[in-house]
């Protein structure tokens, strides 16, 4: 029972998250809250209650929250990727095209393989109002897709083509 390991050993960070887990679950938020913070508190660096708020807080439509939490996050976790992922995806969510690009260039100077964020990057820099640099750099991420196995990054390649205006590539 987690809730006596807890009360024998109240450092216990991952009883704290799985607990948060299932009171979350169960739908007593503002408890899961407490026992991811508590997680945090006690392991900084473990990226897990972080996201597990995260989650938390999206559901409650407290975007504003979860990136405050992220932001804390990357600082403690010296910007690992889940997190920055996390962040990237939130900047999207919220319409900070801006900061999201920052954020995935940022992934892929740290990891230059890391195909979720090069795809959502190129994908990124083509929506609305771009540039002839922002398509230039689309492509330059989505060239790498040619022989994906994973549709979404093809697709991804294939729109890039289409807006380079190279259709019988794309």
């Amino acid at each position: 029972d987690l809730e006596r390991r807890i009360a024998a050993d109240p450092k216990h960070y991952v009883a704290h998250n799985l607990l948060g887990e299932l009171l979350r679950r169960d739908g007593d938020l503002d408890a899961a809250l407490a026992h991811f913070s508590t997680a945090t508190g006690i392991n900084p660096e473990w990226v897990v209650p972080y996201i597990n708020a995260v989650t938390v807080y999206l559901s409650q439509d407290k975007a504003t929250d979860a990136l405050a939490l992220l932001e804390r996050a990357r600082t403690a976790t010296k910007d690992s990727l889940p997190i920055l992922r996390q962040t990237a995806l939130l900047h999207e969510r919220m319409g900070d095209r801006g900061a999201a690009r920052s954020v995935y260039e940022q992934i892929l100077a740290a990891s230059p393989q890391a195909l979720d964020a090069a795809n959502n990057l190129a994908v990124l820099l083509t929506q609305g109002d771009y540039s002839a640099a922002d398509l230039d750099r689309a492509f330059e991420l989505a060239s790498r897709f040619e022989s994906a196995q994973n549709p979404l990054y093809r697709n991804t390649l294939g729109w890039v083509l289409v807006l380079r205006g190279e259709l019988v590539a794309a």
